[in-house]
């Protein structure tokens, strides 16, 4: 076999292995009759209409807790304030959910959460996964839920202060 050259210039030689080869030797005998199939009729059926579905009502949430103040405290004996309404559909009323909370780098703020936010099944949420209040009236006259706070420390920009804690309600 000769060498053949590449790109490089250097010499690749192909090499190639022989593997003997063994034959088995089987006898053959008469060989068993395969059993010959029989067709089965088929029956066709006609095609039928094909019914509607029926769409189901979406629930309706629950009723609306009792509308107007609420008031209560944090787990760290602290003040959340909320006011509730039912027009033009049952929520915390913009500008009203107030919380006071102490963070881990010792600041104690209120946060005022400006926008309204739904009650939708007798739960509440700000929204964010970092800093949110989150919610649920256990009766007409009472709630309970978390909170937590994430943010940058203000003096120490690239250091963040977080809270998390408990809180209940009544009306």
């Amino acid at each position: 076999h000769t060498p053949t050259a590449t790109p490089t210039g250097e010499p690749v030689v192909e090499r190639y292995q022989y593997l003997p080869l063994i034959i088995k030797q089987v006898e053959v005998g008469t060989p068993t009759p395969t059993p010959t199939l029989t067709p089965t009729p088929t029956h066709t059926v006609a095609p039928t209409d094909t019914p509607t579905p029926t769409l189901t009502p979406t629930p309706q949430p629950g009723a609306c807790p009792a509308a107007g103040a609420w008031s209560g405290l944090t787990s760290q004996n602290r003040a959340i304030s909320f006011q509730v309404v039912n027009s033009p559909t049952c929520q915390i009323a913009a500008q009203s959910l107030r919380i006071q909370i102490r963070d881990s780098c010792g600041y104690v703020t209120t946060t005022t959460y400006v926008q309204s936010h739904p009650i939708t099944n007798n739960h509440f949420h700000t929204g964010g996964t970092g800093s949110y209040v989150a919610g649920n009236f256990t009766s007409a006259t009472t709630a309970s839920g978390t909170f937590s706070l994430y943010m940058n420390n203000p003096v120490f920009p690239y250091n963040t202060c977080t809270a998390t804690s408990a809180w209940s309600a009544s009306h």
